[in-house]
């Protein structure tokens, strides 16, 4: 893979950074796409976003990546020594590959001393916010001070017009919380999805830090929300999903402008829930769907929130946000749903928080689990013959 310098278009509302690319017989532009009000952070001297954002699409072929401009030294080094081996230990269809820049800078590029993170409305991005901008013990340098949002998979893996229709849907919706607490609120836009033409899930690392990295003029801090407790670190057997060794992405990924932190990993989905509900403007912002840029409050994401919500005993505040109604008759059976997978890393926490708080498990739940049970028996039985 041969990437070109970074270019970059300004029409007085919006700045397009693009580099083109070139990998085996495709021929191909990277772009990202933001307000102009940040052009003097955009960096386009160094192609880390780009290296980054194009990672994935070189080791799925097993291509080594020229780069044809500077990129940043400490990221080369963390790529080549550590992070490229890792990813092939967390999936065995990534290649190792070697990088080549035209150039490495070791010098700081940061003019802006500013500290971000992504917000999506949910469990996770709010657990961030209320541990460094709620919680008055984040020492002032870790204190937010940019909120962003990011086209770049969690829309629509592949992308195209329907994700981007519900990119600009759920950033309509989320703009008023940024504004009410009077922090800036970026949003990217960028065609990685339909150039990756990958799973979200087992990319998105990568995905999203591309996007801070070009902004790392204006960014020194950035934290990236985790899904996992730091004692649930695994890298083999993670093909699926970056998140379980994102403590280690974000260390590899940082530069000498910017220093990436996976935030959160000292609790459990449980106690991150527990902790935002005390946080009013989650009863009114919080939206952590699936399915929709509003909370449907059925799909398995809604489910999961509102009945830990119940556990920890905060529900009731989130009439705002959610059809507790719709919540009540689909209850019993999400509940036989976390008996039957309590095994399981989604369920386990509030498995284990049912069993500390005494949880009475209503008969109708009990018996949509034994119904479950029998049917894995004879499925079992089934395959076995």
């Amino acid at each position: 893979m041969k990437i070109s310098a970074p270019r970059i278009f300004d029409d007085g509302k919006s700045v397009v950074v693009s580099a083109d690319f070139i990998c085996g017989q495709d021929r191909d532009t990277l772009w990202f796409k933001l307000a102009t009000e940040y052009r003097e952070y955009v960096e386009t001297e160094r192609s880390d976003a780009f290296l980054v954002g194009l990672l994935f699409y070189a080791m799925i072929r097993g291509e080594d990546i020229e780069i044809e401009s500077t990129i940043s030294e400490k990221l080369y080094y963390n790529l080549s020594n550590y992070l490229i081996p890792a990813l092939t230990l967390a999936n065995p269809k990534l290649l190792p590959i070697k990088v080549f820049p035209a150039k490495l800078a070791t010098e700081s590029v940061n003019i802006g001393k500013s500290v971000g993170t992504g917000f999506s409305g949910g469990i996770d991005s709010f657990c961030t916010i209320y541990e460094h901008y709620a919680n008055s013990r984040c020492p002032q340098g870790y204190r937010l001070t940019h909120l962003t949002f990011f086209n770049t998979g969690s829309h629509g893996d592949l992308g195209g017009d329907e994700a981007r229709v519900l990119f600009n849907k759920r950033f309509n919706i989320l703009k008023e919380f940024p504004k009410e607490i009077g922090l800036n609120f970026i949003f990217v836009d960028s065609n990685i999805s339909e150039v990756l033409q990958m799973n979200f899930a087992s990319t998105h690392t990568m995905r999203n830090m591309a996007p801070v990295l070009l902004l790392q003029k204006l960014f020194r801090v950035y934290y990236y929300s985790s899904g996992y407790r730091m004692d649930d670190f695994r890298i083999i057997g993670a093909a699926s999903d970056t998140s379980s060794y994102d403590i280690l992405n974000t260390a590899m990924l940082s530069t000498e402008s910017v220093n990436l932190y996976s935030s959160g990993t000292q609790y459990t989905r449980v106690e991150k829930t527990a902790l935002i509900s005390k946080y009013e403007p989650t009863w009114r912002y919080l939206n952590v769907c699936a399915s929709d840029d509003h909370n449907c409050s059925s799909c398995f994401k809604c489910m999961r929130t509102l009945f830990t919500l119940e556990l920890v005993g905060n529900i009731q505040n989130y009439s705002q946000v959610f059809d507790l109604s719709k919540y009540s008759q689909q209850r019993k059976r999400y509940i036989a749903e976390i008996l039957y997978n309590k095994k399981k890393y989604i369920y386990r926490d509030i498995f284990d928080k049912m069993i500390k708080r005494g949880f009475s498990v209503p008969f109708r739940s009990r018996l949509i689990f034994a119904c479950l049970f029998v049917l894995r028996f004879f499925r079992k039985i089934i395959r076995s013959t």
